[in-house]
């Protein structure tokens, strides 16, 4: 059992910046989470009972479109409840460098803009922004901690990755998500640094294949939304039996949220994928 204390705070702030005689609007939001955690049992094995993070965030209307930048930091988890139990805590070590310890880092930086109802984002970016999103679950800072409510584990998403996101739609209508990145993020690579972001080839420690990650996703408004999607990765995967798995990996998934009254939501998600890898499960329900 876990015994969990958090506490979120957030700060705010528009500025009018004249740029080229245009008026453009730069928001910047800052924010940090702390997290105490225990468990029933193991507690001999726990170093550190409390971890956090901080997160500064700035949006700016450049040109025809918007630039955003997002940093990070947080502690270094050691041995925390999130170690000892997998999956107890999403915000845990978001940002390490190679040697697992907490740093400050540049975490996203994209520039999107809109062509009517296509909108286009480019750069450095978190795809969980962008796919498998429900209406109660999908942000570990202000909803649900653990890692299963905050994004299905069935999909092999990459951490902070060169992307290119295509969303069509409008915002009360049926709306589709295309994108394709390097299937190794930021947090993927051995060196946890921005120069393997942008190659393609083979992880230097592991020697595996880096390869693509590509996702198509549907979202049908109605009194029961639901969200259908696919996704594959062309890298290779270290499996339970250690060596690789030489072929590309696949899965789909899907998510229904309906509102129950005017305070209650409720929200499903299942997934299922092909690739019996260490950091993939083969099926997911929630």
């Amino acid at each position: 059992m876990n015994r969990i204390i958090r506490l979120s705070c957030s700060v705010m702030a528009a500025l009018l910046l004249l740029t080229n005689q245009s008026l453009a609007e730069v928001t910047i939001e800052a924010g940090s989470t702390i997290v105490g955690q225990q468990t029933s049992s193991q507690n001999n094995a726990i170093n550190k009972d409390v971890i956090g993070s901080v997160d500064l965030v700035v949006d700016a209307d450049v040109g025809p479109g918007a630039l955003h930048i997002y940093g990070e930091g947080s502690t270094t988890p050691e041995i925390s409840a999130s170690s000892v139990i997998a999956g107890t805590n999403a915000d845990a070590g978001t940002a390490l460098n190679k040697n697992g310890k907490g740093r400050f880092q540049l975490s996203e930086i994209a520039y999107s803009f809109d062509i009517d109802a296509l909108n286009i984002s480019l750069g450095v970016q978190d795809l969980t922004t962008f796919a498998d999103a429900t209406a109660v679950s999908n942000d570990e800072g202000s909803q649900f901690l653990a890692d299963a409510l905050v994004n299905n584990p069935s999909i092999a998403f990459p951490d902070y990755t060169p992307s290119l996101v295509l969303n069509y739609g409008e915002d009360d209508g049926l709306n589709a998500t295309a994108l394709i990145a390097n299937a190794y993020g930021l947090g993927d690579n051995t060196n946890a640094n921005y120069g393997d972001l942008f190659r393609f080839g083979r992880d230097k420690s592991s020697g595996l294949k880096k390869g693509l990650f590509a996702l198509g996703e549907v979202r049908i408004p109605g009194e029961v939304a639901l969200t259908l999607g696919g996704w594959t990765r062309t890298s290779e995967l270290a499996t339970h039996l250690g060596g690789a798995n030489k072929r590309s990996a696949f899965g789909l998934y899907g998510a229904a949220d309906a509102a129950l009254g005017d305070n209650t939501t409720i929200s499903a998600r299942f997934g299922w994928n092909s690739a019996k890898a260490t950091d993939e499960v083969v099926s997911h329900a929630s």
